[in-house]
């Protein structure tokens, strides 16, 4: 599904001579990656000015990316987390914004699911130092404590 950014969705390392000097990199055009991430079936990377690139198949994307893609926000972003269906981002004020599938909750703004461009600020938490998700919930290291929102089924 073109997780590994590399343009096309051949499987890489079953053999030997694909790593070291056969093993390539994912093109991160100019701007090189401050922090990367990968879940499911899809990666993305954030760079020091505040962008975020995925590639691969997610709910939100459309359809598959097999090279990393701009994600359109509307803020920078400082620290970012992905699950199968939804991410939480950081912005360089401290705000967390959700965007995706929000049917449990994970969005935390209410919201049943939205793009990357109308991703809602979560409000009640102050100032976020980082935040992590699940597959249909998000915690946040906040001023606040560290509160989680989204679904709480025990399994």
């Amino acid at each position: 599904d073109g997780q590994l950014g590399v343009g096309g969705t051949d499987s890489v390392g079953t053999h030997p001579s694909h790593m070291g000097a056969g093993l390539v990199a994912a093109n991160l055009d100019s701007d090189p990656a401050v922090s990367v991430l990968a879940v499911g079936t899809y990666s993305c990377y954030t760079t020091a000015g505040g962008d975020l690139y995925c590639w691969g198949t997610a709910a939100w994307f459309d359809g598959a990316q097999l090279t990393p893609q701009h994600v359109q926000l509307p803020f920078r972003v400082s620290r970012v987390s992905c699950g199968l269906t939804h991410c939480c981002a950081v912005d360089v004020g401290g705000v967390v914004r959700c965007w995706g599938d929000g049917a449990d909750g994970q969005l935390g703004a209410g919201l049943e699911s939205c793009g990357p461009a109308e991703a809602a600020a979560v409000p009640g938490l102050g100032a976020v130092e980082d935040v992590v998700v699940g597959d249909c919930f998000s915690c946040a290291v906040a001023s606040v404590g560290t509160p989680c929102w989204g679904c709480s089924a025990v399994v």
